[in-house]
């Protein structure tokens, strides 16, 4: 088993049930990935998802007789939930995985503990397939039903990790404008590539403001130097993602506040300082982005003077460099802010490498924005 995992082709895993997690071993979920295109291509894909669900076999709720009907079916952990979607998604067969949602919402008392709040809908799942890897071809093949629920998070995800390179921002914005739907994640993407018109045309065919596309606005005007409509657009982000979640002491997740949170910063007027400090307090430390937040922190904190920040700051920042894989968003507001506040030269020139390696990244990728903010960060 040590060899095989060595080798790359099992790795570590966890699976959530009713209130448990389970670690084990199991096949490199891109292993999977291809193997399963290959076998629909082969025509015997049917046969080894029978032979899947053999393995590990679905259940059914309490007082319910008929076993293995999807509109009854009980999953016992999420990798289940997630296998069955993904032999409806190869068998481009919606009407499945729309009653498997439906039988997943009628008996939601079933599914309490957290991990299942994840897969409210089949979305993340679509996403989790279709990039890994990523095919344009075969993506472009799938019923227009998936595609249309896969490409937000999809894009999403390319997006924030600096993946989304100019062929498939070009193949996935076409489909897009296809089906006419214009997600967050692309005009996300639309700014990272330097093409602000865009991004402004996308976000006025987006439909009525949700949370990101307010955050998006806010990062817009930043982009263009008005700071204080960028600010007015980052609250209004925030009033609706606290109304939309019932969460009044919620903070906006992800990128969107750490755009409103670096905008107070740069602005710094009356009690902007005390407002950052405070937003950046309300994050959850179980969050993905609990890094960059815990970085933006500790920059408020050189702002106010305290004493050992700059010391504190350069530790964290250090630390979350060390890995083969930071976070580009960690990298890029973590040197960011480094450079606004430590005047030692030698505290960058440290770090060089990290930002060479993103700014060609971000250069490979036809990311023009990030490119040229990384450019000016290196000494």
């Amino acid at each position: 088993v040590g060899h095989l995992e060595a080798l790359g082709l099992v790795v570590r895993h966890r699976s959530s049930g009713y209130g448990s997690q389970s670690n084990g071993l199991v096949c490199d979920p891109t292993i999977i990935e291809l193997v399963a295109r290959r076998l629909v291509r082969q025509g015997t894909f049917g046969k080894f998802a029978d032979l899947a669900r053999q393995a590990s076999p679905l259940g059914t709720h309490p007082g319910i007789s008929a076993k293995g009907t999807p509109d009854v079916s009980r999953f016992y952990n999420t990798d289940q939930l997630i296998r069955e979607v993904r032999i409806g998604l190869y068998s481009h067969d919606e009407a499945y995985i729309a009653r498997i949602f439906a039988s997943f919402e009628r008996y939601r008392y079933s599914y309490w503990d957290q991990t299942w709040k994840s897969y409210a809908t089949p979305a993340p799942i679509y996403a989790m397939v279709c990039l890994n890897p990523f095919e344009a071809g075969w993506f472009a093949g799938l019923p227009a039903g998936i595609r249309r629920a896969a490409l937000p998070a999809l894009i999403g995800q390319l997006a924030l990790g600096w993946r989304l390179d100019g062929e498939a921002y070009r193949m996935l914005s076409g489909q897009c404008r296809e089906l006419e739907i214009y997600p967050a994640g692309l005009i996300l993407a639309a700014l990272q590539r330097g093409e602000p018109a865009i991004a402004s045309e996308l976000l006025e065919r987006s439909g009525p403001l949700q949370p990101d596309t307010a955050a998006l606005l806010g990062l817009l005007n930043l982009l263009r130097g008005e700071m204080d409509i960028a600010i007015k657009r980052f609250e209004e982000a925030l009033r609706l993602h606290r109304k939309l979640s019932n969460q009044r002491k919620s903070f906006l997740p992800g990128l969107g506040g750490m755009f409103f949170i670096l905008a107070l910063s740069l602005r710094n007027q009356g009690k902007d300082i005390d407002q950052a400090t405070l937003f950046a307090d309300l994050v959850d430390s179980r969050s993905a982005w609990a890094p960059v937040f815990g970085l933006l922190r500790m920059a408020l904190a050189m702002e106010r003077d305290d004493p050992g920040a700059l010391d504190h700051y350069r530790d964290a920042l250090n630390g979350e460099l060390a890995g083969a894989d930071a976070n580009p968003w960690s990298a890029w507001i973590g040197l960011l802010d480094l450079c606004r506040y430590d005047d030692d030269p030698k505290s960058l020139s440290t770090h060089q490498n990290v930002a060479a390696k993103l700014e060609e990244q971000a250069e490979r990728h036809g990311l023009a924005w990030l490119a040229a903010e990384l450019g000016e960060l290196r000494v």
